[in-house]
């Protein structure tokens, strides 16, 4: 593992209830993704601007579901990311 993916080790112990995770860039508006096979998605981003973390909760891949998402949650402390998304999936998936 290259030092720079370092990042991505904490998000390897999330579980996932069957889901695939895709790390995508540390801190970037496009950072990580994780998909089921029903079509749900949870993306998260960083936005610069607002200094805040996005977790966006979609039905599936459509542009309907993207304008109209099943859940956003901001989070500004870092620290607090990985609950924020185990707390978001198992919300979704249980």
């Amino acid at each position: 593992m290259k030092n720079q993916d370092n990042w991505i080790m904490p998000f390897d112990n999330l579980d996932l209830f069957g889901g695939n995770l895709i790390t995508l860039i540390n801190d970037d508006e496009d950072m990580l993704e994780i998909h089921w096979d029903d079509g749900m998605w949870i993306d998260v981003g960083y936005i610069a601007d607002e200094a805040r973390y996005y977790i966006t909760t979609v039905s599936d891949d459509t542009m309907e579901a993207w304008n109209n998402p099943l859940s956003v949650i901001k989070v500004k402390n870092r620290d607090d990311l990985l609950m924020c998304i185990q707390q978001e999936i198992k919300r979704c998936r249980m």
